[in-house]
């Protein structure tokens, strides 16, 4: 092969380019003119392959661009997976992804303030510690979703679907959640401070140590949550739906509860400390060590409630339904307990000085054994009453009506 001197080749002389001398025959003459003449055809040939190739690339890298994110230096990237990962995320920041389909996404530790979701279709996607601080997500598809502690500080969320979402100590105050659907979520000790949640879906959440102090839970789904020493303090809770929720151990000091279905909940430990609960239903529910002051209990139903050393002192417990309770060794002292239903209630070893009985109806109520000085009983049921005549002295008992008593 000959192997010219006069010319810098970079490239591999093709097949078809090299040149033999090695056969007799035919003689080939050979001449600079020739080698020249070969060496140009090959340098355009090669030429004309790079511009293709470049062409071809940049038609290539166009065809591939990601059309999802289209922002100055934003693109998303999308892997063999079909999760879409945002690889430059420079200028997500107040960006409209409003109606994209953006399943599996991967948003971690981005910072997406005021960026808009609206009605995006977010399934499975991941924003696991991203800051969506005021950013609306209204109606969007987010269920399954990784939100582990993101920032989602008064952002919009009103409709958004966030099933089975994981939000474990995600920070959620101020955020505004009307209509959100939350069942089954993993909201472990999320900070809902100030957030409103009205009519939102919690049925069977978990938000065990939760913030939830002053947020609107009007007509909020709770069914079966578990919100074990949650804190709850001065929450709105107007016709919410807590029944067969765990509230072990949860503060409700001075919630507004009024009209709530506690229906069969576990309360026990829990705080209701100058509560509102007028109207509220508890029937059934386990409130045992669970502590009343002062709270404003009016007309609620607490029948058949497991109330073993409760504390209702200072409670106003007017015309409450209290039928067949069992409120052993609670404490009602100076509770106001008048037309209250007591009927078959247990109350043996309670503590009800100073309480106000008038006209409560506690016919087959057992008495044994409770503290009795200076109650009032007048006007009082006290037919087939379980009691001993030592502690009724003690009481006030003018225009009761009796019919037996136990012996002393």
């Amino acid at each position: 092969m000959l192997e010219p001197s006069e010319h810098n080749i970079s490239t591999v002389i093709p097949p078809q380019a090299v040149l033999r001398t090695t056969q007799p025959e035919p003689e080939l003459e050979i001449t600079t003119a020739d080698l020249d003449a070969e060496m140009a055809s090959l340098e355009l040939e090669m030429a004309n392959l790079v511009e293709s190739s470049n062409s071809d690339h940049h038609s290539a890298s166009t065809s591939d661009a990601p059309t999802l994110v289209q922002s100055h230096q934003t693109a998303i990237q999308n892997t063999s997976d079909q999760a879409f990962r945002v690889v430059d995320a420079t200028e997500l920041q107040g960006q409209d992804f409003s109606n994209k389909e953006m399943r599996l996404a991967d948003f971690s530790r981005l910072y997406l303030h005021g960026t808009t979701f609206c009605n995006a279709d977010l399934y499975s996607a991941n924003f696991r510690e991203a800051d969506l601080e005021k950013a609306d997500l209204s109606n969007a598809d987010m269920e399954e979703a990784d939100l582990c502690l993101a920032n989602l500080t008064a952002a919009q969320l009103k409709g958004a679907n966030l099933t089975f979402a994981v939000l474990y100590t995600a920070n959620l105050s101020e955020a505004k959640l009307h209509y959100v659907d939350l069942s089954h979520a993993d909201l472990r000790e999320v900070n809902l401070h100030e957030g409103d949640l009205q009519q939102a879906n919690l049925y069977g959440v978990h938000l065990s140590f939760a913030d939830l102090s002053r947020v609107n839970l009007s007509g909020v789904q709770l069914s079966q949550a578990n919100c074990r020493e949650a804190i709850l303090h001065q929450v709105i809770g107007y016709q919410a739906n807590l029944n067969q929720a765990i509230f072990l151990k949860t503060d409700f000091t001075k919630a507004d509860l009024s009209h709530a279905d506690m229906t069969e909940a576990r309360l026990q430990y829990s705080v209701f400390n100058e509560a509102t609960l007028v109207g509220s239903r508890l029937t059934n529910a386990n409130i045992s060590l669970a502590s009343f002051c002062n709270a404003y209990l009016r007309t609620a139903n607490l029948a058949q409630v497991n109330g073993y050393r409760a504390n209702f002192s200072g409670a106003d417990l007017q015309r409450v339904s209290f039928a067949s309770a069992q409120l052993e060794a609670a404490h009602f002292v100076n509770a106001n307990l008048s037309r209250a239903l007591l009927q078959k209630t247990n109350l043996q070893g309670a503590d009800l000085s100073g309480a106000n009985l008038s006209g409560a109806n506690l016919r087959g109520a057992d008495l044994r054994g409770a503290k009795l000085d200076h109650a009032n009983f007048n006007g009082a049921n006290l037919r087939d009453v379980l009691v001993d005549a030592s502690d009724l002295e003690k009481a006030q008992i003018d225009g009761a009506r009796f019919s037996a008593i136990a012996p002393d």
